[in-house]
């Protein structure tokens, strides 16, 4: 009983926010169709809208949906199972949207134009951009070099391991504030569209 009740409530409750401030008691398919969208996030098009009006025994003239309409059992399954229908439509539409190349992916729908932030994204894979977006993780590297004289001292033999960072660690510290100017510079890129997507992942990953 108390879960019947419950649910009661819930639906009352619902149908108050579905009308809103109408002043007739009643709302409009277009308007119910707002709230539908601001409520569930789900736009329904023309013809679900008139399903869902269908099932209102008590719809008035234009589809007008009143509280008691609003508040039935028949109303809130129907809602749940376009709403269902809705969501698996725009999942199956963004599956196969992802599952296109990218040059297909950058396209509108209507006039395959590519919108502005696909068209300047640059998806380039080469062998030098994929050495140059590794090359972007030696500032950490550098940057901690101190803590491996740790290492060293405990395991002498692993000396020669992060001796190629002696050398970029010794010019970071002659240089004043290079690290944090580096780190500026890595942001300033990291942002520029220009640049291969791979590098500047790999430039705000070091950062």
């Amino acid at each position: 009983q108390l879960e019947k009740a419950n649910a009661v409530e819930h639906r009352k409750l619902r149908a108050r926010e579905f009308l809103g401030d109408s002043s007739t008691g009643r709302v409009s398919l277009g308007e119910l169709s707002a709230r539908i969208k601001e409520m569930e996030d789900v736009s329904l098009t023309e013809d679900q809208l008139q399903r869902l009006s269908s099932v209102c025994s008590r719809a008035g003239e234009g589809g007008k949906l009143s509280f008691e309409d609003l508040a039935s059992v028949a109303f809130e399954d129907e809602l749940k199972k376009l709403c269902d229908e809705q969501r698996r439509l725009q999942r199956k539409v963004e599956v196969e949207e992802w599952t296109k190349p990218p040059a297909e992916r950058s396209r509108q729908p209507t006039g395959g134009r590519a919108t502005g932030t696909a068209q300047e994204e640059n998806n380039d894979l080469s062998m030098n951009t994929r050495v140059l977006a590794s090359l972007a993780y030696l500032l950490p590297l550098v940057d901690q070099a101190q803590f491996s004289l740790y290492i060293v001292s405990a395991v002498p033999a692993l000396a020669p391991l992060f001796l190629p960072l002696a050398i970029p660690a010794a010019i970071l510290s002659f240089i004043p504030f290079a690290t944090l100017i580096l780190l500026g510079a890595f942001l300033f890129f990291s942002s520029n569209r220009g640049l291969p997507r791979l590098l500047r992942f790999n430039l705000q990953q070091a950062v």
